[in-house]
């Protein structure tokens, strides 16, 4: 029967067969379309469970399946009840085996007394059972019931006539011994059809729960956010976006009858969303959600995720030191453009003399400028890098006893030579060589 027609009864009508038929066919065709309608992708494996024992001895051994094919019959095997579904691998020579569960794109059944055999090409098996009546348990009658005709193949090996659904892809170790590969995925209904993907989200809660952790240890060495400075705002709102997509995660965790594409458009969002903070190259992502072998859409999604997570921001103010060459000479590390625009630099400085306006002559026997130009300010006497003595400094300063601080005054010619150089170098003078000093670089 073609298109969707449904059965009208009326008086008069003399049933047979066909009614029922026609009848079952309708109500076949309406539940499967309507699920198509709303439901996004409506077909795949909801439960399987393998026998992997078998598979060292070189054969597949299904235990249990459930799901739907693409036509929207419904699976539900149980080998206790239903037979053995298994397949001999021996007879594939390749190293790498996708093997699918197959049944007849038929409606009809075999082994009916009075009726010719279809054989292979029919979609239904027959069994008589003798059926009790639900009200009287005593009075029974032999049913036929069909159960489907489920078989398994290679994917190669599958003709238009069969409908199909991929189950497992096999890799062929030695002898007779076969493995389930990793890395692939069947189509699935929910997010618990098999393990693998429950344990690809699991990890990849641990590696943004991780990085949180990370955040969370700076943030409580921190003020409060009026004092912050641009990239530890920035750290904050990674962290706050760390939260919600680890709260969306564990959800996704604990509630598994969730369908993949749903889990496949959430991380696709935090992706971006964390990508954006960490390394924006990678904004959007362009993987795209194949149903038909989700396996390769995770796969590249989370390799992604794992490369964001592993690109650190990196801070103007990271990494730079000032180290002393010998007494009373230092050099700073490499200053990026980024430390030269946006951060400040201070000096904090002890020194044990007892004359307590010590500080006040501190700027002019302690020479700060370029490299190239230390030498000829120190022999000519030439000004270098201004030192502005300061009583306040910023609140992420930690102030510590006996220091007095100098803000190293950007607006000068000697920081020009700074920039173009990418350094400075400094030198103490007269007391002031033995003097505690440390550099202190806060961004802005």
């Amino acid at each position: 029967m073609k298109g969707l027609r449904k059965v009208i009864w009326a008086e008069g009508v003399f049933l047979g067969q066909q009614h029922f038929q026609a009848w079952d066919q309708y109500h076949s065709r309406t539940q499967a379309l309507r699920s198509r309608i709303f439901e996004t992708y409506d077909w795949g494996v909801s439960k399987l469970v393998l026998d992997e024992s078998a598979l060292l001895n070189g054969r597949l051994d299904v235990i249990a399946c459930q799901g739907i094919l693409p036509d929207g019959r419904i699976i539900d095997y149980h080998r206790e009840h239903d037979g053995r579904l298994e397949l001999e691998l021996s007879q594939y020579p390749a190293e790498r085996l996708t093997i699918a569960l197959v049944v007849p794109n038929s409606e009809l059944a075999d082994n009916i007394t009075g009726y010719t055999s279809s054989g292979r090409s029919a979609g239904w098996q027959v069994e008589y059972s003798e059926v009790e009546d639900v009200y009287d348990v005593g009075r029974l009658r032999e049913v036929p019931l069909g159960k489907p005709n489920l078989r398994l193949q290679t994917v190669d090996s599958v003709q238009e006539s069969l409908l199909s659904l991929n189950l497992v892809r096999l890799v062929h170790k030695h002898d007779a011994e076969y493995v389930l590969d990793e890395e692939y995925l069947p189509p699935m209904l929910t997010l618990d059809a098999v393990p693998k993907l429950g344990q690809l989200i699991t990890n990849l809660i641990d590696i943004l729960q991780s990085r949180f952790r990370t955040l969370q240890d700076q943030r409580i060495k921190l003020g409060d956010l009026h004092n912050m400075t641009a990239g530890e705002m920035a750290d904050f709102l990674l962290q706050a976006e760390l939260t919600e997509a680890l709260s969306e995660l564990r959800l996704m965790e604990s509630h598994t009858r969730q369908s993949p594409f749903d889990l496949f458009s959430l991380l696709t969002r935090y992706h971006d969303r964390l990508a954006l903070h960490l390394a924006p190259e990678s904004v959007p992502f362009n993987g795209q959600y194949r149903h038909e072998e989700p396996g390769a859409s995770f796969i590249t999604l989370f390799d992604s995720f794992r490369e964001i997570l592993g690109a650190q921001r990196k801070r103007p103010d990271s990494g730079i030191t000032l180290n002393e060459a010998a007494p009373g000479r230092y050099e700073s590390s490499k200053l990026s453009e980024a430390a030269m625009d946006r951060c400040t630099f201070f000096l904090a400085v002890s020194h044990d003399s007892a004359d307590p306006s010590w500080f006040t002559r501190f700027p002019n026997y302690f020479k700060v400028g370029a490299p190239s130009r230390i030498e000829t300010m120190i022999a000519s006497a030439l000004p270098g890098l201004p030192l502005v003595h300061t009583q306040r400094v910023p609140q992420k300063v930690r102030i510590k006893s006996g220091y007095e601080y100098f803000k190293l005054d950007k607006n000068s010619d000697a920081w020009l030579d700074v920039r173009r150089e990418g350094q400075f170098s400094a030198f103490s003078l007269g007391d002031f060589v033995s003097a505690d000093i440390e550099l202190l670089v806060i961004e802005e």
